[in-house]
């Protein structure tokens, strides 16, 4: 991964607040999380997120959910894609061409700027389809939405 940014990470080493958005796209040892007995501290980043990531998950497909080595994300299981990431304060989506075209019309971005000056481009480190999340009512649309155009895939 790149250098992002400069403060906290010197010349030739990543930013700090980039050596955590290496998601893999595997992942690894996970299993389906259960939403009632779901504890929000282990989910990987601030409760508050992991709730709105468990709370996105529950209008999908059963087994959608899971607890893995990267915390709580919401993955396709008939294909393995994932489609949620959480860092810290803050969660990504990954979306179909239609609803990510929409997000970009409601200036959804892939670039997030950090309160220490750092920067995250998910275009760059994850590629296009993905964007940062921010609590908005049309997201669970958009995921049902990128969860149809996986199965007709």
């Amino acid at each position: 991964m790149t250098t992002l940014g400069r403060r906290g990470g010197g010349e030739g080493r990543p930013h700090k607040r980039d050596r955590t958005l290496g998601w893999s796209e595997t992942l690894g040892d996970s299993r389906p999380v259960d939403p009632e007995t779901f504890d929000l501290w282990t989910g990987g980043g601030h409760p508050d997120i992991v709730e709105r990531v468990l709370t996105l998950g529950l209008d999908l497909t059963p087994g959608a959910l899971v607890h893995g080595n990267r915390g709580l994300t919401i993955v396709h299981p008939g294909s393995g894609t994932i489609l949620t990431a959480i860092h810290g304060m803050a969660y990504a989506l990954r979306l179909d061409p239609t609803s990510l075209d929409e997000a970009r019309a409601a200036d959804y971005a892939s670039s997030k700027r950090w309160s220490d000056g750092g920067r995250s481009d998910l275009a760059a480190s994850h590629g296009p389809d993905w964007v940062w999340g921010r609590w908005g009512e049309e997201e669970p649309r958009w995921l049902r939405a990128t969860f149809a155009w996986l199965d007709a895939r």
